[in-house]
């Protein structure tokens, strides 16, 4: 693929996506993050790319910081994106173009993460 088609298909992706994803590589069942652009002489020549840390999930017994965006799971393995513990409940938040909401999390939750920028 040339670098030329990866541009117009992020491209095509809304920046409030892309600006949150990290760029990720995989090769069979490893994946790899995208760290650094290597160069030669000013001349773009590839990625540098690093394997992936293993995810570490915490109990919901255990509160992440308020205010945080985070990762939860359920019991049944489910990932749900876009949560905030508030010192007082679990909460859910829908973002859009020029909003953002939140209610209470329906989600039964069992653990959580820190959700990467």
């Amino acid at each position: 693929m040339k670098l030329l088609e990866i541009w117009k298909r992020i491209g095509k992706q809304p920046l409030r996506i892309t600006r949150r994803k990290d760029a990720i590589v995989f090769i069979g069942d490893s994946e790899y993050r995208i760290k650094n652009i290597r160069y030669d002489r000013g001349q773009f020549i590839g990625f540098e790319a690093k394997p992936k840390e293993k995810v570490e999930w915490i109990s919901k017994e255990v509160k992440p910081k308020e205010d945080t965006w985070i990762i939860v799971k359920d019991k049944d393995g489910q990932e749900y994106r876009d949560h905030q513990w508030t010192g007082h409940a679990w909460y859910h938040f829908s973002i859009g173009k020029d909003s953002c909401d939140g209610w209470r999390s329906d989600v039964d939750i069992v653990s959580w993460r820190y959700q990467e920028d």
